[in-house]
């Protein structure tokens, strides 16, 4: 719930209505602060407007950018970006802008962090976004209260393998001498066994420490598009998926779009 509303005005049909919007819609959950959209200037409160000169800065070239699917552009505009443009940096960095179209990707097609605004800056473990928002509620309504907002941990497990095992930890505890662990790890391989599959042991440890998580399995098997994807049969993905609570689509590399790998499951999706 809001704690503060603030009357606001964004003029319709421009190409930057639609981004300034959203971002606008983003505070209400963040800091508790309403941006209540009016049809006319208000008297007080927040004015976006070609039209209006108590209006505030808009990045009118950023935006275009954007509109014409130039992403680069917009990146590089925002590496430069004034420090007043702050709805325009609150969307780029919430948009992952920077890795739209970008060539600088890994072997599986990701976009690579080490080419990121984020590494490049020294700042990942700033919440860059959130004291952007603050420094805009600061700088164009000072003495307004906000909420700060309490840390929430999520954790996702993408479920690529649970047969690598015998071959990954087998090899590693082969190397350092620690045949005790290998002993048990050729006795799971010779029961068929998969030492990766544990789910409970996870579940358990995610419990006592009070933390929210989820599974994301692959619905595809073997190699497809020169990507390896799941090791495992469906069988074993409808027995192991049994153990979690929650669990959702993590996609293949194969051909087939979201909604058809999504059927082949054996439960129902929480997310893709």
């Amino acid at each position: 719930m809001a704690n503060t509303k603030i009357q606001t005005f964004v003029q319709a049909d421009q190409e930057w209505s639609g981004g300034v919007l959203f971002v606008l819609s983003l505070f209400k959950p963040v800091l508790g602060i309403e941006f209540e959209i009016l049809s006319s200037p208000p008297s007080q409160g927040l004015i976006i407007s070609n039209e209006n000169e108590t209006s505030i800065k808009v990045n009118k070239k950023y935006w275009r950018h954007f509109g014409n699917k130039e992403y680069k552009e917009c990146h590089s505009l925002f590496c430069q970006m004034d420090d007043l443009y702050y709805l325009e940096k609150i969307f780029h960095l919430v948009n992952c802008v920077q890795e739209y179209d970008s060539s600088e990707t890994d072997a599986y097609g990701r976009f690579s962090y080490y080419h990121s605004w984020q590494y490049m800056n020294h700042n990942i473990t700033k919440n860059v976004v959130l004291e952007t928002m603050e420094a805009f509620i600061r700088h164009y309504f000072r003495g307004t209260s906000f909420v700060k907002p309490a840390t929430r941990l999520f954790l996702s497990h993408d479920i690529d393998t649970i047969h690598g095992e015998f071959m990954q930890n087998g090899r590693y505890y082969l190397k350092t001498f620690q045949f005790d662990k290998l002993k048990n790890v050729i006795l799971n391989y010779l029961v068929n066994r998969p030492g990766w599959a544990n789910m409970d042991f996870i579940n358990r440890l995610h419990d006592d420490y009070g933390v929210k998580h989820a599974y994301f399995w692959l619905a595809e098997k073997g190699k497809q598009n020169k990507i390896m994807n799941a090791d495992y049969s469906k069988n074993e993905l409808s027995k192991y998926s049994q153990l979690c609570n929650s669990n959702g689509l993590h996609k293949s590399s194969g051909n087939a779009d979201f909604r058809a790998e999504t059927e082949m499951l054996p439960f129902r999706c929480i997310s893709q």
